[in-house]
């Protein structure tokens, strides 16, 4: 089957931010013009190809590629559609089946060099962010979005654990939308290493959601052991006062009686684990 792509009317413009969108059709032109090269010089026909496919595919993606639906060449087949909340995740799936391609094809540093940049780029699109947004936004408020929202939350997690953002990316995040925010929150749920208990803190005095303030609260238990005398005050001083913005929520009522007993469990000056 030759190469074919089914564009939609309407105004075209790429998935990507504009330095993002250069380098794809930077290493797209590359790619095709390598394939071009290799037709002359190899004989390697499925290398040959893979490097044209592969360089015709960037290419499209950095044009038009948030207006693709079907991207076919031989037995691949790669579909995105236009919701938002997906693009970031279906476009780092196009990335990494574009480095399976390109190692068949005996570029392995190439390859390697594409499924770094999908990764960067599914952490600075914020897609589980996006999904959570979406989540509290189209469902109906109970226990199946709440479970919905736990998922996405858990993928943050998962995602953490990959690549961890540093502090400066911890802030920036904090400072963004609701999305960004429960990103933050998984992060230091998953990672200790990035906790901060003051911006922590400015979560659980200045929520957002019910569910944003229970995973704040639940985060402070796990440092509670490593804070100092005066941020365990100054912690269970907060709790006691959010007590009265909880309403019927149950779930909250309980992290705040976690975290009561665990201050009282570590007094002032016990910092072991």
């Amino acid at each position: 089957m030759e190469p074919g792509i089914q564009l939609p009317p309407g105004k075209w413009r790429g998935p990507f931010s504009r330095p993002v969108e250069l380098a794809v059709l930077v290493v797209g032109v590359g790619l095709v013009a390598a394939g071009a090269v290799a037709v002359f010089t190899t004989s390697n026909d499925a290398g040959t190809a893979a490097l044209l496919a592969v360089g015709t595919v960037f290419v499209a993606l950095a044009i038009v590629g948030d207006r693709i639906q079907t991207i076919k060449y031989r037995e691949l087949e790669i579909m995105l559609v236009e919701r938002h909340a997906e693009l970031a995740g279906r476009r780092v799936e196009l990335a990494f089946r574009a480095a399976t391609a390109l190692e068949s094809a005996g570029k392995t540093e190439e390859a390697t060099r594409v499924r770094e940049e999908a990764l960067e780029e599914l952490q600075e699109l914020r897609s589980i962010g996006m999904n959570y947004v979406a989540t509290r936004s189209t469902m109906p408020s109970g226990w199946e979005r709440t479970m919905k929202m736990e998922r996405d939350f858990d993928k943050a997690r998962q995602q953490a654990r990959m690549k961890p953002p540093s502090h400066e990316q911890l802030e920036r995040l904090l400072r963004g939308d609701d999305g960004e925010r429960i990103t933050a929150l998984a992060a230091m749920k998953e990672r200790p290493d990035v906790r901060d208990f003051d911006r922590l803190l400015g979560v659980i005095q200045d929520w957002r959601s019910p569910f944003e303030h229970y995973h704040a609260m639940d985060i402070a238990i796990d440092m509670i052991p490593q804070l100092t005398a005066e941020q365990k005050d100054e912690l269970g001083r907060t709790v006691q006062s959010e007590r009265r913005r909880f309403g019927g929520d149950r779930s909250r009522y309980n992290v705040a009686d976690r975290i009561e007993s665990a201050i009282r469990r570590h007094p002032a000056g016990d910092l072991g684990s």
